[in-house]
């Protein structure tokens, strides 16, 4: 008698233990269920189940695979890419999910393009991406989620706290419902409550197992000025993910304010490396050298920084190195040159080209 394997069964059974946060039984229920019947459901629940496990050796596997049907997966590949430092598909991932069926993937997509991009035609048209046809909920966390991020859309923050605490006081073995508390807190700008949050025993236990928890607690560690932790999570991202600008940026960072220049040159360095068009890496780079005294490479930094973006303190710093280097007539002809730039900038490159002005005519 030959016995068939029963690919909703196993399904069904991975839904038990994923409620439970039991990750580990799931994904194996969820691997036997995409083994026996290569669903788009079996596929979407098995990656994310080993991104709550922190497994991205088995999404790349997984990814490699010509079934891909994408539908939910679609989000743990977005955190898988994000954390391994390929940002440059992160736009292309999102435009995708803004079409898929399920109603929280497009609101979590919809909200990281309005954040990454701020794009006011992606907010002014929010309601026609997160129309309520179609919905489609396997778990029952989604709904929950779902609802939060559309507060986000709109920045209604206080009903999105209310919802991510409904979400942690049914979930609390979820390490996403904590990534949805880190975004909320952020917005709200509560640094009582983000203080509170990072030495809370449950966030620090997911931040442990879930890399992506432990990178928002980095930050916020450094916010709260525990700069000391805030390195210790970084230093342990950038050995696990070692083509991640973001992490090296953040860990420079950490060892510019603690003057330790080398270290942050090194980083931001590696940052640049694996993002030559990370402007903001090229402007903490420039500043360093700049405070420093290496006016030629602090020069060459900050001219590569207004060349992606003519930010107030790209131009103003590059200003200061001319001056610092005693070339007068070189910071005027810059300050001469700026066109379309910010409006308080131009203002205070009239005041200083006049104080430049007086000065070379005095000497």
């Amino acid at each position: 008698m030959i016995f068939r394997h029963d690919p909703k069964k196993s399904f069904n059974h991975g839904k038990h233990s994923f409620d439970k946060a039991d990750f580990n039984n799931a994904a194996k229920s969820f691997q036997r269920s995409w083994s026996a019947q290569r669903s788009e459901k079996a596929l979407s629940y098995l990656m994310f189940s080993h991104l709550l496990r922190s497994d991205f050796k088995s999404i790349a596997k997984l990814m490699k695979e010509r079934e891909f049907h994408g539908g939910f997966a679609w989000y743990s590949l977005f955190w898988c890419r994000f954390l391994t430092g390929d940002f440059y598909e992160l736009d292309d991932i999102l435009d995708t999910m803004l079409s898929c069926d399920n109603y929280f993937v497009r609101a979590f997509a919809l909200y990281e393009i309005i954040k990454r991009r701020k794009s006011r035609e992606h907010r002014a048209h929010a309601d026609r991406y997160l129309h309520q046809t179609g919905l489609s909920y396997e778990m029952r966390i989604e709904e929950g989620r779902a609802s939060l991020y559309t507060h986000m859309i709109h920045e209604r923050y206080d009903s999105a706290l209310n919802e991510v605490r409904k979400l942690i006081m049914e979930y609390p073995g979820q390490p996403e419902v904590y990534i949805d508390l880190f975004e909320v807190m952020k917005r709200k700008g509560d640094k009582d409550l983000l203080k509170e949050l990072i030495y809370d025993k449950a966030v620090q236990t997911h931040a442990r197992n879930d890399y992506r928890v432990m990178y928002l607690i980095s930050r916020a560690f450094y916010s709260a000025g525990d700069i000391e932790n805030s390195k210790l999570a970084l230093k342990t991202l950038t050995g696990l993910f070692r083509s991640n600008p973001v992490f090296y940026y953040n860990l420079g960072n950490i060892y510019f304010r603690q003057k330790n220049f080398g270290s942050a040159v090194e980083n931001y360095k590696k940052a640049i490396e694996f993002a030559p068009l990370f402007e903001r890496a090229h402007y903490n780079l420039g500043t360093l050298y700049l405070k420093a005294g290496y006016l030629i490479d602090a020069e060459r930094s900050l001219d590569e920084a207004i060349r992606l973006k003519k930010r107030p303190d790209n131009l103003n710093n590059l200003t200061a190195c001319y001056i610092s280097g005693k070339r007068l007539e070189d910071a005027y002809e810059f300050l001469q040159s700026l066109s379309n730039v910010d409006r308080g900038f131009r203002e205070r490159s009239i005041e200083l080209k006049n104080q430049i002005k007086q000065v070379l005519i005095l000497t």
